[in-house]
């Protein structure tokens, strides 16, 4: 008959606490708890694949996100998967390179996937200086269900057009028209996934929109056409106060009785030319 010792035990027990560090206990109460994050990640599409892991792996350090929202992939697309642990998906459609350019990715082990599709936000976009129409502008969308609550989300992930907001007047910058306009339209379609989403289902948009939340100051840009039409809760509007400078970046959502935007910070130091956007959501009042 073995006899295990009791020093030896005792060192086994010590050793095994040790092991759950306080980053896999803190992940842990968050895949289990009703709440969860999410996050805005907008990759530089020259960026190399040790870049890509090192911005990846940097988000789910610092913020513990269950779902993360990409824009301009693009050619990053063997980096972006390999980044990513197996127990995360990728929602990143086939067919043209356009539609997969703004994928969205989350944690399998909190979200149950119902479906998936690439939504065309505006097929004739604006020309660039060489005089060329644009690629056509598509987002992700993906409705996943929160394993723990039952909670089921409508997230899509999409890009605007650069150059459209004039941050001296605060309203869009009319010398690029034609790029404002694309705004308006894919704005438009956004807002009708939103009031199309099932009763009981919560919106989410995860985007970079190129308008200055702190300079957004008219009704024709992201607070005119998205976030007031819809009455969305973001990242700044419930978040911490963001550092100045870059406030392009945003996750916004609807506002339900099950779960709302409570807090939110940006995380920079990347490798990538924007900071992740951090969105932290939880049921009831604001904590």
């Amino acid at each position: 008959m073995n006899v295990i010792r009791p020093s030896l035990l005792a060192v086994a027990l010590v050793v095994s606490n040790v092991l759950v560090t306080p980053a896999i206990a803190a992940e842990e109460r968050e895949r289990t708890s009703s709440g969860f994050r999410m996050v805005s990640l907008n990759l530089k599409h020259t960026m190399t694949p040790a870049a890509v892991a090192h911005d990846v792996r940097s988000v789910f350090r610092r913020a513990r996100p269950s779902v993360i929202g990409f824009q301009e992939r693009r050619s990053t697309h063997r980096a972006l998967r390999a980044a990513l642990p197996r127990h995360w998906a990728l929602k990143m459609p086939g067919g043209p390179p356009s539609r997969s350019h703004n994928p969205i990715a989350f944690d399998k082990r909190v979200w149950r996937h119902h479906d998936s599709w690439p939504q065309a936000l505006a097929t004739k976009t604006w020309k660039r200086s060489s005089g060329r129409i644009a690629v056509d502008q598509y987002g992700v969308v993906a409705v996943l269900e929160h394993r723990a609550t039952g909670h089921r989300v409508r997230a899509v992930s999409f890009h605007m057009p650069p150059s459209i907001h004039n941050k001296r007047s605060g309203g869009p910058n009319w010398r690029l028209r034609d790029r404002v306009k694309t705004f308006w339209r894919m704005a438009a379609k956004v807002r009708g996934l939103a009031r199309s989403t099932p009763r009981g289902t919560q919106f989410v948009a995860l985007c970079d929109c190129n308008v200055h939340f702190g300079r957004d100051r008219t009704g024709h840009l992201v607070r005119g056409r998205l976030t007031g039409p819809l009455r969305l809760d973001s990242n700044y509007t419930a978040g911490r106060r963001p550092r100045a400078g870059w406030q392009i970046d945003y996750v916004m959502a609807t506002r339900t009785r099950a779960f709302r935007i409570v807090d939110g910070w940006s995380l920079h130091g990347l490798r990538t030319d924007h900071p992740a956007v951090v969105a932290r959501f939880a049921s009831g009042a604001r904590q």
